[in-house]
């Protein structure tokens, strides 16, 4: 049986990030000190001091608060060699692609610039944390 209750608002989030412009401000769809309510889990509503008649209350103030899949294995420099070498095998691969990238002297800003390629595309498909 399903312990979750029903009806849910989450409270005062210091800062919520949406993941819809059209909701909040900037591509990400910011807003702060805004609430979510959400019932028979489904958000319903997304906004500032919203009304919830019997829903659980969760006060997240000074938290951020974000929708989204979570990742937790993911090589995100690793989009600067993504479609290379497939069709080899693994030590192929690592040795074509991943030893020459690495020895190829490469700056912290382009591969800052590789892992906010990669990002961009987790956000687009629904993916807002990872851990790399």
């Amino acid at each position: 049986m399903d312990a979750s209750p029903e009806r849910l608002l989450i409270r005062r989030a210091a800062l919520l990030v949406t993941v819809d412009p059209e909701l909040g401000h900037g591509p990400l769809g910011t807003l702060e000190h805004a609430d979510v309510l959400i019932d028979q889990g489904v958000i319903v509503g997304v906004g500032h001091d919203l009304e919830a008649t019997g829903a659980t209350v969760v006060d997240v103030s000074g938290r951020i608060v974000m929708p989204g899949f979570v990742d937790t294995h993911d090589h995100l420099w690793q989009s600067l060699i993504r479609g290379c070498r497939t069709d080899g095998n693994v030590l192929e691969w690592l040795n074509d692609c991943v030893f020459s990238v690495a020895g190829a002297g490469l700056s912290e800003d382009e591969v800052r610039a590789g892992v906010r390629r990669r990002t961009l595309g987790w956000v687009h498909t629904g993916v807002t944390t990872v851990l790399d």
